[in-house]
């Protein structure tokens, strides 16, 4: 009798800590809709990842400036991973990081930590052109300053 009380309450508890454990399941993260690409207009060359705005130099051209400003033309196309071209995108920028001794424009659009409309009917499946522009004052002294921008694609 002792035995079967002990294999009873042995059973039990067992029966407990397996109904306490959560089952775990694994998943594979999903892949957005859409896709954006970035085109060096200068390079012709394109890249999902990053675009790069080389160095930033001021030179002095005969009268005094306050700031150096530095353009760059970059194209972005926006496609849907199931290839379908119809319909159109809104394409938003924001900073990620935000570095206060320079000012970051795309299309004349500051940047700040809310995301801004930058175009708002992208033809989905074609490159739309914007132009870049980092202002940094002259004040600030030589060196690597930080500033990454998200950008945010939805379609219509």
């Amino acid at each position: 009798m002792r035995s079967l009380i002990l294999a009873t309450l042995i059973l039990t508890s067992l029966a407990i800590a397996g109904e306490g454990r959560r089952r775990t399941v694994a998943a594979s993260p999903l892949l957005p809709d859409v896709t954006i690409t970035f085109t060096d207009v200068t390079a012709g060359t394109g890249s999902e990842a990053a675009l790069d705005t080389g160095t930033i130099a001021w030179r002095k051209r005969g009268t005094r400036r306050d700031a150096t400003i530095t353009t760059r033309m970059f194209g972005i196309r926006i496609d849907r991973r199931s290839g379908d071209t119809r319909g159109t995108a809104t394409l938003r920028a924001s900073l990620d990081i935000f570095d206060p001794r320079c000012t970051v424009r795309i299309d004349g659009v500051a940047l700040g930590p809310a995301p801004r409309i930058i175009e708002l009917h992208a033809a989905v499946g074609s490159v739309t052109m914007h132009r870049l522009e980092i202002e940094v004052p002259n004040t600030v002294p030589e060196g690597a300053f930080h500033s990454a921008i998200h950008w945010e694609v939805t379609t219509e």
